[in-house]
């Protein structure tokens, strides 16, 4: 196998700090990108190639284990070796796995960095090359290998026309890296129902940036707010977006189901042997529902149309469950009201 100076690649040395291998791989990038450079296969194989180094040299755990193993053998580019010779000792390289070199299937990158990284983040055959960032983690290259299911990590775009279609099964098709950004956002329940204006700061791999988020109101967990031009710089200059999942976080005893709210409320036992009336906070603010004489543990009181409220304008339902619960404390008449019941019991 060849081993491979991702150095000599990108024209660094190999002392190089992380942001002169960054604007090495940009100049290399921006040279040869497949929208300047369509249909000359040298300059495709050598945006390959940077991404590769990029891969490698722009991540802080792998440079570390490709200068291992690049000091131990002494090799330099273009030296062919035998992977199996070293497997026992680079064990924790995913393709030196101990029983033989196996390509882990890693989206187009060589043999070499299937060899010793093919496993690693979640790679999986036929898997893309490039990870979705995290929201508010820095730059720090193209730190994974998440797949094509994994929300976005990279898109296919045939250099010079819209789509794929079948070329790229012929290699007319250039993988692009995203540099969209992705987060959670955890909301409050009454914000996310009403709607709020927020703040939010993340890096960008350009220092902290502080901006605006207006939440609409209505909006469900698991939606996600696009920021457009909010995520990483390209080497182009452009900037991709910022991805902003929300989380609905509910108070102790609430649940949200859809539009569907359930909520619980203690109730005494007198108070659900003779009923009463309970005062609840809805997301309408509190009103006084009425309990049945006779409720059961557990049992439940629809109050229709006063659940949550999506986007759409539709309502779903309050579900009030009773929990009947003795309190610390009883009153010294409850107390001898129980010692009487419990005496005739026995009778």
């Amino acid at each position: 196998m060849e081993y491979k100076d991702y150095y000599k690649i990108l024209g660094v040395e190999k002392t190089a700090t992380q942001d002169e291998i960054k604007k090495a791989y940009r100049k290399m990038a921006k040279l040869y990108h497949p929208d300047k450079t369509k249909g000359d296969k040298a300059a495709e194989e050598k945006f390959k190639e940077a991404n590769e180094a990029f891969e490698v040299l722009g991540d802080e755990e792998k440079r570390k284990k490709y200068d291992q193993f690049g000091q131990y053998g002494n090799f330099q580019g273009g030296m062919n070796f035998d992977p199996n010779d070293f497997a026992d000792m680079f064990g924790g390289f995913s393709g030196f796995s101990g029983g033989g070199f196996s390509s882990a299937g890693t989206g187009g990158f060589s043999d070499f960095f299937s060899a010793m990284f093919g496993g690693m983040n979640g790679a999986s055959g036929g898997g893309g090359r490039y990870q979705t960032y995290t929201y508010g983690d820095p730059y720090s290259g193209f730190s994974g290998m998440g797949g094509t299911s994994g929300r976005g990590a990279y898109s296919h775009a045939r250099t010079g026309q819209d789509g794929c279609g079948s070329g790229c099964a012929s290699g007319g098709c250039q993988d692009k890296p995203s540099y969209d950004l992705e987060t959670k956002m955890k909301i409050k329940l009454k914000d996310a129902f009403e709607g709020k204006t927020t703040k939010v700061s993340f890096n960008a791999g350009e220092g902290k940036k502080t901006i605006s988020v207006k939440i609409p109101a209505g909006i469900e967990s698991g939606k996600k707010i696009k920021l457009k031009d909010q995520g990483r710089k390209a080497p182009d200059g452009s900037h991709g977006n910022l991805m902003i999942e929300i989380d609905i976080q509910t108070e102790k005893g609430q649940v949200l189901k859809g539009k569907d709210l359930h909520e619980t409320i203690e109730v005494a036992p007198w108070e659900a042997y003779l009923g009463t009336e309970k005062i609840v906070n809805t997301l309408d603010g509190k009103i006084k529902v009425k309990i049945p004489a006779g409720i059961k543990n557990g049992q439940k009181i629809k109050l229709s149309g006063k659940g949550y409220r999506n986007m759409k304008g539709t309502r779903g339902d309050l579900y009030i469950e009773a929990v009947v619960n003795n309190p610390d404390e009883l009153p010294e008449e409850v107390i001898e009201a129980y010692k009487k019941a419990n005496e005739k019991s026995k009778d």
